[in-house]
């Protein structure tokens, strides 16, 4: 069997859960099947014996099956053509409304889809026939110790939206009553700049290594403020919880779906996210026993279960 995916963009070393995503289910697929990427953003390369291949260099031909994760009107309109058995779309947004801005079944019928991969029911409104499938889970595990003093981490973009704004200043109400308490921001893409670094805060714009870094951190920091731009299902939620951290999101759509409420807060409300990091401090061992025994997760599956559902799907 011939599998093509389609993304916008391929960056690797994985920085984006939706790339990460398609990658790891095409290696699972690639043991069985002839298995390619297609990418947008000019990227040729090959891993794990999987070709990524840029539009411009791929020679159209007939696949029984096309996948296509997060697709804009553009990449749309250049594959209209593609052939294939079937046709499948994912949507990994947290908001799928900046994709389909018209009748979702309308946008599913003219583009000959199949069928329509949604991770969550919050998603979307107004469709009415999706798959609801869980993404694959990451598998990470702690490296190493927590640092010495209590450490909180942000690692992603610099950017308002991503909540980074919002754990700046938690951060400092935190500080009052943990003084010795730090700050580490890791950001592949620093939009913010800071006129004076706040005490405490390190700003690091190098590649890390997320399992060490997660796995020093005493929480992670991901209080997004929108659903739109964002994965649906934040991997780094998880990635953290098998690195032993603590996490703190917001309940916001899937997230509400997927995640315990105890290790989500408001958005757009620091003094929220303040009052969650200072209760997770003082009764750390609490978190710690919740997130060890799965219960930071309001839904439980394997990935096993992901590749046979998406089977039907491709089958």
């Amino acid at each position: 069997m011939k599998i093509l995916y389609v993304v916008n963009s391929f960056r690797y070393p994985f920085v984006e859960g939706n790339i990460k995503q398609v990658f790891e289910i095409a290696e699972k697929f690639s043991k069985d099947h002839d298995v390619k990427i297609l990418n947008f953003s000019n990227c040729k390369m090959s891993i794990s014996n999987i070709d990524i291949i840029p539009f411009e260099e791929f020679s159209n031909e007939y696949f029984d099956v096309i996948h296509f994760y997060n697709p804009n009107i553009k990449i749309l309109g250049k594959t209209f053509f593609f052939k294939a058995k079937k046709r499948i779309v994912t949507f990994g947004d947290g908001d799928v409304k900046s994709f389909i801005s018209y009748a979702p079944s309308f946008f599913l019928k003219i583009f000959r889809f199949d069928h329509c991969h949604l991770y969550s029911k919050q998603q979307v409104k107004n469709m009415k026939k999706y798959e609801i499938i869980p993404p694959l889970k990451p598998n990470f595990k702690p490296i190493g110790k927590k640092s010495k003093n209590p450490t909180l981490l942000f690692l992603h973009a610099t950017v308002e939206h991503k909540g980074f704004t919002d754990s700046i200043d938690a951060f400092k109400i935190v500080n009052k009553k943990y003084p010795n308490a730090k700050f580490k921001i890791i950001s592949f893409r620093n939009c913010f700049q800071f006129e004076k670094v706040p005490k405490n805060v390190e700003l690091i714009n190098t590649v890390v290594d997320p399992q060490v870094e997660l796995s020093k951190a005493w929480i992670l920091l991901y209080p997004i403020r929108r659903n739109q731009s964002t994965f649906a299902v934040p991997l780094l939620y998880m990635e953290a919880a098998q690195c032993n951290t603590p996490f703190i999101g917001t309940s916001l759509g899937s997230l509400r779906d997927y995640f315990n409420s105890d290790f989500l807060v408001e958005p757009k409300n620091p003094k929220s996210l303040a009052k969650k990091i200072i209760d997770i401090l003082d009764n750390y061992d609490k978190y710690l026993h919740k997130i060890k025994h799965g219960d930071h997760l309001n839904v439980k599956w394997e990935n096993d279960d992901v590749i046979s559902k998406l089977k039907k799907l491709y089958f």
